[in-house]
């Protein structure tokens, strides 16, 4: 019997990954940004636009909870063994499966 996936695992590999990633490349991006610029420059735009910089702080905090689910759903089989992808050692499993209920009956 073919093994189903795990919800779970399905939501963290097309979901929760990506995000991570494009959330991940807008820090460095952000963190490059800042170093460049005069801190009172800085300041003095996340005073004047202090709203959006509210909302982005709410979405960063949105973006930390997705990694702690991320890194709590982080174990999948499949991306650790290299044989799980080989589309000949799935039809083996099957062959072999076939044989063993065949020699049961």
């Amino acid at each position: 019997m073919m093994d189903i996936k795990n919800v779970l695992e399905i939501l963290n590999e097309l979901v929760v990954l990506p995000i991570i990633i494009i959330t991940f490349l807008l820090l460095i991006y952000a963190v490059f940004y800042l170093s460049k610029r005069d801190s009172d420059v800085v300041r003095s735009r996340i005073f004047l636009k202090y709203a959006e910089f509210k909302k982005a702080f709410i979405l960063l905090a949105a973006f930390a909870f997705v990694l702690v689910l991320h890194v709590a759903l982080i174990y999948i089989p499949h991306l650790y063994y290299i044989e799980y992808y080989s589309i000949i050692s799935e039809k083996h499993k099957i062959e072999i499966s076939n044989i063993d209920n065949l020699t049961e009956q």
